[in-house]
């Protein structure tokens, strides 16, 4: 299951080509040895939430957003859509240029896709949305729902329910 997965992650990461999602050269794809060859970037978005963002004006913070929200633009015009499936912090990768790149496709799926309707076990408990919760289908609309938190974290440094109980989350 492990190599299928990653396989498909090899087969969408060589079809996408834009500025703000992390550009694929190649794999390894001899098991045990399963590799994605990819650009280095050198941070990501959480450790910035976590060190430079508190010194930063919202201006720049805002500038990350902006290329956070181009790359998931494009794969949601992709048809049919990509749904990320897990956006949050970590999965936006920043140069020291500032560059923002979507990364870690290992949960997407184009949305007529059949896992998309059987597995519910994706994602990151805070930034999946409420109808993924309640088991229903989801779609790219989801991912906008986990952007809306990752936006939240932009602008406040705060997660928008961090002093909610898990089970108390919408």
């Amino acid at each position: 299951e492990v190599e299928e997965s990653f396989r498909s992650e090899v087969a969408l990461l060589s079809r996408l080509r834009h500025p703000n999602v992390l550009a694929f050269y190649g794999a390894v794809t001899r098991p045990p040895v399963l590799r994605l060859v990819t650009e280095v970037m050198s941070s990501d978005l959480r450790h910035y939430l976590r060190g430079g963002a508190a010194g930063a004006p919202l201006s720049a913070r805002l500038q990350v957003a902006v290329g956070c929200a181009c790359g998931m633009a494009y794969l949601h015009a992709q048809s049919p859509p990509i749904v990320h499936r897990d956006v949050k912090p970590e999965n936006f990768l920043l140069s020291p240029s500032g560059e923002v790149k979507v990364c870690d496709f290992g949960l997407a799926r184009g949305k007529h896709s059949t896992f998309l309707q059987t597995d519910r076990h994706g994602g990151t408990l805070v930034y999946i949305a409420p109808e993924v919760h309640r088991g229903q289908d989801f779609d790219e609309k989801c991912d906008v729902y986990a952007f809306a938190i990752v936006l939240w974290e932009l602008a406040t440094l705060r997660l928008p329910f961090e002093d909610k109980p898990p089970q108390a989350i919408p």
